[in-house]
């Protein structure tokens, strides 16, 4: 049986501003509020993104870290699709951080991209966080990672960390405009040098 994922407050900040996240340098920010069931995903930046819900994502009381309310998907083939604009871009003129929380009732054997702008894979600029838990691939099992793949470089953040079931974790990636720094419950796990690059594809939460 395939463990449900709950996402709650997802947000794809850019910008320069040091210390906490200002509005007006949010890109996307998703809160997941709403009914239970509801298929209808506001983006509260100022961007106002379009976000689809796909294959039976949607709002659920179930699980929350904040307001009562998260997004639930199936670990299979549940997402949200963000169409292509400049939000997916994770240049290196910038800095930026993509932050999210997490639950898993049960640790899934398997990988799976949390977040990230690929649409499929293949030799396509694309960046992703990703948690996986495969133990068919024993140098990959138990891992977070951020993952860029740009001009035919392949980079990864990719560090072992001990996931718990029924467990909310707080993952992000800061990118200070040299390296970019991978985060668990606001702890360094590893850092890389970026490979410069954005992606073309829209951002998907929740896919593969």
């Amino acid at each position: 049986m395939a463990t449900k994922p709950f996402l709650s407050q997802i947000a794809v900040p850019v910008g320069t501003t040091t210390g906490d996240v200002y509005y007006p340098q949010t890109s996307l920010l998703m809160h997941f509020n709403g009914t239970n069931g509801s298929t209808t995903m506001t983006d509260n930046s100022k961007n106002n993104a379009t976000v689809t819900a796909t294959n039976g994502a949607a709002i659920s009381t179930a699980q929350s870290k904040f307001g009562g309310t998260s997004l639930l998907l199936d670990g299979t083939d549940d997402y949200l699709q963000v169409p292509y604009s400049t939000i997916n871009n994770l240049g290196t003129g910038e800095k930026w951080t993509v932050e999210l929380w997490i639950n898993m009732p049960s640790i899934p054997a398997a990988s799976m991209d949390i977040i990230g702008a690929s649409n499929g894979g293949g030799p396509v600029p694309k960046w992703m966080l990703n948690i996986n838990m495969n133990t068919s691939f024993t140098y990959s099992a138990n891992k977070v990672g951020f993952h860029t793949y740009v001009a035919g470089a392949d980079r990864w953040i990719n560090v072992n960390y001990t996931w718990s079931a029924g467990v909310w974790y707080n993952i992000t990636a800061v990118y200070d405009s040299v390296n970019t720094t991978l985060y668990v419950n606001g702890v360094s796990v590893g850092s890389l040098a970026y490979n410069a690059g954005s992606s073309t594809n829209g951002i998907r939460i929740g896919s593969d």
